[in-house]
């Protein structure tokens, strides 16, 4: 269970936009008005 679990989680689709909400939480971190933006 865990081993599916960790590469359903790292595969490519779901780790990029895992990687990229991730970039749009900092940068709304930076510039919260940014958030409202988009």
């Amino acid at each position: 269970m865990p081993f599916s679990f960790h590469s359903i989680i790292f595969e490519p689709p779901y780790f990029v936009s895992l990687q990229s909400l991730l970039t749009k939480i900092r940068i709304n971190l930076v510039n919260p008005s940014g958030f409202l933006a988009t």
